[in-house]
């Protein structure tokens, strides 16, 4: 997923907090909208909650009757209303025009009449809606005749809250009430002014949290960046180090370390390998150089014997050339190997009948029962087996014999030699590692045997391992993936 233009050039710590900010933001607006509305809606059922119940007490409904649908005539419905009036609300009737039929008062001027579409909705229950309307101000009677003038009832403006509602039983008539809103107006808008504060306080706090987040996310990766370059420079040694965790970016961080920590021990491996390549090929080339320099006034027999020191040195450097082929395409699968179907015995017992003509004085114990099929390279399988053989054969005693076994999917070969010793047991597969660098050069070995062998037993899908030690000989295990 590639990123957008306009993030790739922005610092991870203005993304984090930016976005941060604006999911903060988005979710306090929608709280405090929701919240407000909720409020509003209650307030509204409650005042007209309230409005019933001044008409109830009035004109209670039947106690078999359902409590809030009333069924009044119209002398009962007048009658109400005047009631209402004297206990101080603003009440009238209307008829199914929305005309009013109750007398005359000056504090129901201006009251909105319904639309048709609002009668026709208007039931038992109050139908109700805000209006901005300003009852004129009750006039107060002098007791000696004419009025003071009017008098205020602590009205600022015309909030108010008008209800409809359908009380007629023979004929559509219909009660028009009316109740301060203004208090809870007041209320409403104080929750919304608080609800404003306190979103941008938390808008204030979320924006400090943001940054330390995004501070604390962006540190670790700067160090894995500044880590890598340092990499790239080629510095192996450097590693991001941060702390052992469970999230991403720590993860992320200990993949990273484990990844440079192989590519160090990759490169070095590289290095000895092309150091000890160098070295081995230095001394048969410095051998032929050295004899060739000699050629043109030695005697016939110095020819005979420098000519024998060329073929040995040759031969040598042509064991190593094709033991360093034969590794390099082990390890790679260019597709050299041609598999088919086979019995591993098969390829032992003929590994051991060669090991007979190049190697007449030794003994082979050879205890292998059923068969063992597999599918593989009958030639690599075969190098691999010989090497195995070969090294037993170069460092156990004469005249102990050399105990071959196959057990399941298993071949262990045992000799009872000097054994190997734990610092070297870790090494023994790696190219050009000799246990006995003496041993291994009086006898021409490369130290590439086992690597070799380790190489094809995984190409095939197997595995070798080596349980040795000082004094106890060694034993090399294959386990081979053996299937019809």
């Amino acid at each position: 997923m590639t990123m957008p233009r306009t993030l790739a050039n922005l610092s991870l710590r203005w993304i984090v907090a930016a976005g941060y900010t604006l999911a903060l933001v988005a979710a306090l607006s929608l709280m405090g909208l929701l919240l407000h509305h909720q409020i509003q809606a209650y307030l509204l059922r409650l005042a007209e909650v309230r409005l019933m119940e001044a008409v109830w007490a009035l004109h209670p409904p039947p106690p078999e009757g359902p409590r809030g649908p009333m069924a009044l005539t119209r002398e009962e419905a007048l009658d109400l209303v005047l009631r209402l009036r004297q206990e101080g609300f603003v009440a009238r009737l209307l008829d199914a025009q929305g005309t009013s039929l109750s007398p005359p008062e000056s504090r129901v001027d201006g009251f909105p009449k319904p639309t048709p579409d609002e009668l026709a909705r208007a039931g038992p229950r109050p139908h109700s809606k805000l209006i901005d309307w300003r009852p004129p101000p009750p006039r107060e009677r002098d007791p000696r005749g004419g009025d003071r003038g009017p008098r205020f009832r602590g009205v600022r403006h015309g909030d108010h809250l008008v209800s409809l509602i359908r009380v007629g039983e023979e004929e559509p008539l219909f009660l028009q009430m009316g109740t301060f809103w203004a208090p809870s107006r007041d209320f409403l808008a104080a929750l919304a002014e608080m609800l404003v504060t306190s979103a941008g306080a938390a808008l204030v706090v979320g924006l400090l949290v943001s940054f330390w987040l995004a501070r604390s996310l962006a540190r670790p990766l700067e160090r894995m960046a500044a880590a890598a370059n340092r990499v790239a420079a080629g510095d192996l040694k450097t590693r991001a180090g941060l702390e052992q965790g469970s999230n991403e970016i720590l993860a992320v961080s200990t993949a990273f370390d484990a990844m440079v920590e192989q590519l160090e021990e990759a490169i070095m491996a590289q290095r000895r390998f092309l150091a000890d390549a160098s070295h081995e090929l230095r001394s048969p080339l410095t051998s032929i150089s050295g004899v060739a320099e000699l050629l043109p006034d030695a005697t016939e027999d110095e020819r005979g014997r420098a000519l024998a020191v060329l073929e040995r040195e040759a031969a040598r450097m042509n064991r190593l050339v094709d033991d360093l082929l034969t590794l390099s395409r082990a390890e790679s699968g260019e597709g050299t190997m041609i598999l088919e179907r086979l019995d591993f015995v098969e390829v032992v017992r003929e590994t051991v009948d060669t090991m007979h003509l190049t190697a007449a004085e030794r003994r082979f114990d050879v205890q292998l029962q059923g068969r063992m099929p597999m599918i593989g390279d009958r030639h690599s399988l075969l190098r691999a087996v010989r090497n195995v053989l070969e090294n037993a054969v170069t460092h156990a005693p004469t005249e102990q014999p050399i105990r071959i076994e196959g057990r399941g999917n298993e071949l262990i070969v045992t000799d009872s030699g000097p054994g190997i010793a734990d610092g070297d047991l870790a090494r023994i597969f790696e190219r050009f590692y000799r246990a006995d660098r003496s041993r291994a050069r009086r006898t021409g070995g490369s130290g590439l045997g086992l690597a070799i062998v380790k190489a094809i037993l995984e190409a095939h899908g197997g595995k070798v391992s080596i349980v040795s030690g000082p004094g106890r000989g060694t034993s090399v295990r294959f386990s081979l993936p053996v299937r019809e």
